[in-house]
């Protein structure tokens, strides 16, 4: 191997490490999914389940009948002294007073009840907010780390499309029928990128292995677009939701939830399939290019 020309397999192990990294968020990102989704669907529920307190300030502070009778207490306490209002009080006033008392321990100790169960509803919803913010929060910590690995990945990934076709271009002696600034550039193009990209991958896993890919490279390519069309679908849909409800409610959506979790898992299959592709193609090379070139005394070997 020309000494111009890098070795791949350095690249092709940062490749793999940033791959495994970036499953393990995606992995990390459909739990956390499944955990928003249901502890929002929960704060819904009891958010729902709450009813409005009993309005209290517009009612008298003492019960009807007594509230007559008190004007009568009060002017016969005026005419009278401590000692002789006992004796001036009907004893039939007096029954109907201890009754309304006793009335009125019973309302007070119903909304000291209710009271309770309010304090005890908003601990609750305190509880379940607070469960929302530090959910919110790991959330968006963990797609900063999902957006960085991908940014990164996907940088590294087009760095390896473009040495292993030069060098298999360069070495294999095989003519192959693209340039290797072509075979990147090609996921960028609005047309070519639907079409070439996977006829790229076939060739480079042609030339390696010196075998066809088994339809491989053919469910890879399958899986990517799925991810593409499963992620303008979501996107859509939140934006409708979004637009027609409040961000709770539509975090609580089950066909949201339902569609946010079937682009994570394609996402998923996207990746272990990438993964599985990078190391086989790479491995093919070594075997069959390095290895072989090994045995022609004019090249200068770099191995690895």
């Amino acid at each position: 191997m020309s000494s111009k020309y890098k070795p791949l397999a350095p690249l092709a192990g940062y490749l793999c490490f940033l791959l495994k990294a970036f499953l393990v968020v995606q992995v990390l990102a459909v739990a956390d999914q499944i955990w928003t989704h249901y502890s929002t669907k929960s704060s819904v529920s009891l958010l729902n389940s709450i009813e409005e307190p009993r309005d209290t300030t517009a009612e008298s502070p003492l019960p009807v009948g007594l509230e007559e009778k008190a004007p009568q207490v009060e002017e016969n306490k005026s005419e009278t002294n401590p000692s002789e209002s006992l004796d001036a009080t009907p004893l039939s006033d007096s029954k109907e007073l201890e009754q309304e008392s006793v009335r009125l321990k019973q309302e007070t100790d119903a909304l000291i009840a209710e009271s309770e169960k309010i304090i005890e509803e908003a601990d609750q919803v305190l509880r379940s907010a607070n469960t929302m913010v530090v959910s919110l929060y790991a959330s968006l910590a963990l797609y900063a780390a999902y957006a960085l690995l991908y940014v990164i990945t996907s940088i590294l990934f087009l760095k390896w499309v473009y040495r292993t076709y030069r060098n298999l271009r360069a070495f294999s002696g095989v003519e192959m029928k693209r340039s290797p600034a072509w075979a990147v550039w090609s996921y960028f193009v609005p047309i070519a990128s639907l079409f070439i990209p996977p006829v790229v991958m076939e060739e480079m896993w042609v030339v390696s292995h010196r075998s066809a890919s088994g339809g491989l490279v053919g469910l890879w390519w399958l899986s990517e677009i799925a991810s593409i069309f499963a992620g303008q679908v979501i996107t859509k849909s939140y934006t409708g939701a979004l637009a027609g409800h409040n961000a709770i409610d539509a975090m609580a959506s089950g066909k949201l939830f339902l569609l946010g979790i079937g682009s994570d898992l394609v996402e998923l299959v996207l990746t272990v399939l990438t993964l599985v592709l990078v190391t086989r193609i790479t491995a093919a090379y070594k075997q069959h290019i390095v290895e072989d070139l090994a045995y022609v005394p004019s090249a200068v070997v770099a191995k690895g």
